[in-house]
């Protein structure tokens, strides 16, 4: 009999009005082994709109501190060979966790990131494709020093990665993500890319991208900075 790896998908919850469309979008996967994780990084507003999946999902409450250590947490209670982040207020697309498994046990790779739709409030969608920054894969290592083309929603991990390599970096409360992506590659973790919209990305004012442009900004300046030194110092 063939196992079926189990995926882990955590749903970092900071009052978002959207996060039950989110947890729909996890629970309406076509793969057949999943969890479902939410952390309540200290909420004080649409707590009701978990209340409907509390006996399909786990919920975990936290005092606020970031992303970040909100999905340290979901990571470390996780219990899947594959780990996926869903912002609470974007959507997977219902096929998104079957083909990038069947892709990373065919190509026995360590992530896997894809391009995603983006969505207005009003309704809008177009696509983003991501490699048009990069021809192929191995060229993602030098694009990493000075943007980040990967949208954290979009990728898939090997739940091993965060025992041997790390956790994100709550210091880092807008780009732990990209320091993650930095670090992974450094370390020579493979990466792989679906070349097709796994998910929803939502652009609205409340967002924390659309409101902290100058703390983003000066992050990833600090980030590509050291990237850029420790390259160096592997040549």
């Amino acid at each position: 009999m063939v196992m079926i790896p189990k995926v882990s998908i955590i749903i970092p919850f900071y009052n978002c009005a959207y996060v039950d469309q989110a947890i729909e979008s996890a629970l309406n996967q076509s793969y057949p082994s999943i969890e479902v994780i939410v952390v309540n990084d200290g909420s004080t507003m649409h707590l009701e709109k978990l209340e409907p999946y509390a006996d399909r999902i786990t919920i975990l409450h936290k005092v606020n501190g970031g992303t970040a250590t909100a999905l340290n947490w979901g990571m470390d209670t996780a219990s899947g060979t594959y780990t996926a982040w869903l912002s609470s207020d974007d959507l997977f697309l219902p096929e998104k966790i079957s083909l990038q498994v069947e892709y990373m046990e065919r190509n026995r790779i360590d992530l896997c990131f894809s391009d995603y739709l983006l969505i207005t409030d009003a309704g809008t969608e177009w696509m983003w494709s991501v490699n048009e920054s990069f021809e192929e894969i191995k060229g993602l290592k030098d694009v990493l020093s000075y943007r980040n083309p990967i949208n954290g929603s979009t990728m898939l991990m090997k739940r091993t990665i965060f025992r041997e390599a790390g956790f994100f970096e709550p210091k880092y409360r807008f780009t732990h993500d990209y320091d993650m992506w930095m670090r992974l590659m450094l370390k020579g973790y493979s990466f792989g890319y679906i070349h097709r919209p796994l998910i929803k990305y939502r652009t609205h004012p409340a967002s924390g991208s659309m409101n902290h442009q100058a703390d983003i900004r000066r992050e990833m300046n600090d980030l590509q900075l050291l990237y850029r030194e420790k390259r160096r110092e592997e040549d």
